[in-house]
């Protein structure tokens, strides 16, 4: 076990710096999500009493159509030079290669969250009844979504159609998490009946670890193909 979490955090600090040096990568994440913050709000005419009833909804579109670029642009760049089939050759399991990878990206998507939020309590100028429930909900949610979009670029990344591959298998699958996403960010902006945002809380929970043992055994059968 020792060993296992040395070796995928070997390979997450490489995913990491990856990264890092490739920057664009990240900015076109964050931009392709503040634009759409923005388009929404054009479109609603800037009504604040709209717009406030849909920030959660509105964060987590997204938060996922900027998940859907940057993981698929991110393992579509491996997968093309080489790079990926490279790592495959190591002596290390199929499971810590999905895990790091799955790590790096809960990191750049939490970032780019991070600034997305910021941006919106700007530009709606709202705060939070519970800021504490908000970060719980958006690490769950973005290590649900994580696990999936890896999961699933893997999948779409070997075909010839990978950029509409991604997408159609993606949303169907992770739609019930993106619901109670929604929900526990209600929560912690508006308050609300606190049962129900554990509920949810749970089921979010429930969800990652559900994907992340079945995706991380299913990893191994994937790559052999």
């Amino acid at each position: 076990m020792k060993q296992f979490i040395s070796t995928v955090f070997l390979l997450f600090k490489k995913d990491l710096l990856i990264d890092y040096r490739r920057k664009d990568l990240f900015f076109s994440l964050l931009l392709f999500s503040l634009l759409v913050i923005f388009i929404f709000d054009y479109i609603l005419g800037g009504s604040s009493s709209v717009l406030l009833s849909i920030v959660p909804a509105l964060f987590w579109i997204a938060v996922m159509l900027g998940a859907t670029l940057g993981i698929s642009r991110a393992l579509s760049l491996e997968i093309q030079n080489g790079a990926f089939y490279g790592v495959l050759l190591t002596p290390v399991s199929r499971e810590s290669i999905f895990l790091a990878k799955v790590i790096s990206m809960v990191v750049l998507m939490t970032f780019m969250e991070l600034i997305l939020i910021l941006a919106m309590v700007i530009l709606f100028d709202f705060w939070f009844f519970n800021i504490f429930y908000f970060l719980g909900g958006i690490l769950l949610t973005t290590v649900g979504l994580a696990t999936v979009g890896v999961f699933v670029a893997y999948i779409s990344g070997n075909t010839t159609v990978a950029e509409v591959m991604m997408p159609l298998l993606f949303f169907p699958i992770i739609l019930p998490l993106i619901v109670g996403g929604v929900e526990i960010m209600d929560f912690a902006l508006w308050g609300g009946d606190v049962v129900a945002m554990y509920k949810w809380l749970g089921f979010v929970f429930v969800f990652d670890m559900l994907f992340i043992t079945v995706c991380s055994f299913s990893f191994g059968l994937i790559v052999r193909e």
